[in-house]
């Protein structure tokens, strides 16, 4: 097996790592909260599924972007979660529940927003451009949806079995993540390398912000479901946006380097933003407890100052 043949496998095992050692960390119950949480389930679908596809072509005409960078950035815009994203918040300290529930979610709703959006930026663009579901769903279900519910099943039945092999999976995954990211970027850095100068890094940077801002603004009260929706909103499955490049631009490096560009520019963004997002909040100061004499020690002549100056107001008395 060639080294060209090894990088991807490696890549999608780490992958697929990553989310089973999140659905080890699962608690029951966590894929239906946003079901319970309706306000928050409309927020999140606003936030991913709407705005952002919005600003992703705003930004495009703005910039005034290569049709096929265009298009690489909505494509990202409506894909869904990527599969990274659910260890790095708990890592962080966000709210797991909602993490859990809004990959679930997102995954669900691309087999239908994904082909539909491509349809209608064909006709935006004036070409043929289509998305089946099923190669869609041949990539969440099979790297995301399927480790995430095998990974909760063994969280579910052996609670302690699934401590056990948190640790070593995700190491693994780290591992085969970085050992397959190093050389397909030596392979894409000629095509990102012409992508710095001529507005597409401004593009992505901006694109990342304002997701960020986006999900943080929507993400509601709770300090722990903010971070969550910020990232999801910010950071989208590179597979499938490439995937869906594939389909309408098979030719196109220009586009996939796109991709990978985005992923590392938002890597780079997220980081201190989860910092800033759920540092933890500073203990509030205790009041210093005052002691005040009681009634009972004045009237015996109790000690300190207060008993002191009653003892001898009772010595001049005559």
């Amino acid at each position: 097996m060639t080294l060209a043949q090894m990088v991807p496998i490696a890549i999608k095992t780490s992958l697929v790592l990553t989310v089973f050692v999140a659905g080890l960390r699962t608690k029951p119950g966590a894929v239906v909260h946003l079901f319970r949480h309706p306000a928050l389930f409309a927020r999140s679908v606003l936030s991913m599924n709407i705005i952002m596809p919005l600003i992703a072509l705003l930004i495009s005409v703005v910039f005034s972007l290569p049709r096929v960078v265009s298009l690489s950035l909505i494509a990202l815009a409506i894909s869904p979660v990527p599969p990274f994203v659910p260890g790095k918040l708990m890592k962080a300290g966000a709210d797991a529940s909602y993490t859990v529930s809004l990959v679930v979610m997102a995954a669900l709703l691309s087999l239908l927003t994904v082909p539909l959006t491509i349809t209608a930026l064909g006709a935006l663009f004036g070409t043929d451009l289509s998305v089946s579901s099923d190669l869609v769903f041949g990539i969440i279900g099979g790297a995301l949806l399927l480790p995430l519910a095998v990974g909760a099943a063994v969280s579910r039945v052996a609670p302690r079995v699934a401590v056990r092999l948190a640790k070593p999976a995700n190491i693994i995954g780290m591992v085969l993540l970085f050992g397959g990211l190093i050389p397909l970027l030596f392979k894409a850095w000629p095509a990102m390398k012409g992508l710095l100068g001529d507005g597409t890094l401004l593009a992505i940077l901006t694109l990342a912000f304002v997701g960020l801002a986006i999900g943080h603004l929507l993400g509601g009260p709770k300090a722990t479901d903010r971070p969550v929706l910020a990232l999801a909103t910010a950071s989208r499955h590179p597979a499938v946006a490439i995937a869906i490049l594939q389909a309408t631009h098979p030719t196109e490096s220009l586009a996939s380097a796109a991709v990978l560009l985005n992923v590392i520019v938002v890597a780079c963004v997220a980081g201190p933003y989860l910092g800033w997002a759920v540092r933890p909040r500073a203990a509030e100061p205790v009041k210093p407890t005052i002691v005040r004499p009681t009634k009972t020690r004045l009237r015996h002549g109790g000690g300190g100052a207060a008993g002191l100056q009653y003892k001898r107001r009772q010595d001049r008395q005559p």
